[in-house]
């Protein structure tokens, strides 16, 4: 892996573009922390979201030479997991499974600090739990905006670009979100 340290991620797709497949590694070593956080942040199932950062993954091996030359590779797996973990969520949605809580083990797979320590400074299973429905509560755009800044601390600017969306589309998803989860979190304390 120490030969890829200071390699562009740019220069990374276009070696695997090249056919050299040693260069996937260090892009998955980049950029998996943060697809799984994105991904649990939205799917709340560590092996939900674990499929999405694989199939992320996997798009990117497999669509490499259709990828433009100059494109953020970020962005665009991040585009890639968001997509696949809407499909995943309306998939379950549709089979009539239940949304699956935070498990005690599952806050071990979470990879980021703050990611972990958003959910352990939560006072109870009933705070946690209320703050679930309420991120459920939100439409998919919400949801997205709601865990790319707050789960992935990504700045508005980069959610709009990650998203393809205007900064105004963000601001105004983001404070609509917000809103709906204030509501739903005052109703869940009443």
């Amino acid at each position: 892996m120490d030969r890829w340290n200071g390699v562009a991620d740019t220069d990374l797709l276009a070696r695997l573009r090249g056919g050299d497949d040693d260069a996937l590694s260090p892009l998955m070593v980049r950029h998996e922390r943060r697809l799984y956080g994105i991904a649990y942040g939205y799917l709340r199932n560590s092996e939900d979201a674990l499929e999405v950062v694989q199939d992320a993954f996997v798009k990117l091996f497999q669509q490499s030479e259709r990828i433009d030359a100059r494109a953020e590779v970020g962005a665009w797996l991040t585009r890639v997991a968001i997509n696949a973990a809407i499909d995943r969520y309306r998939q379950k949605k549709r089979r009539g499974s239940r949304e699956v809580g935070v498990e005690a083990e599952d806050l071990q797979h979470v990879p980021a600090r703050h990611e972990r320590d958003a959910l352990d400074n939560l006072h109870n299973d009933e705070s946690r739990r209320a703050l679930e429905r309420a991120l459920l509560s939100l439409n998919e755009r919400q949801r997205a905006v709601v865990t790319l800044r707050h789960f992935s601390d990504l700045s508005l600017d980069e959610i709009a670009s990650t998203l393809g969306v205007r900064l105004g589309t963000v601001k105004s998803s983001l404070n609509r979100a917000l809103a709906r989860m204030k509501t739903a979190l005052g109703e869940a304390r009443a």
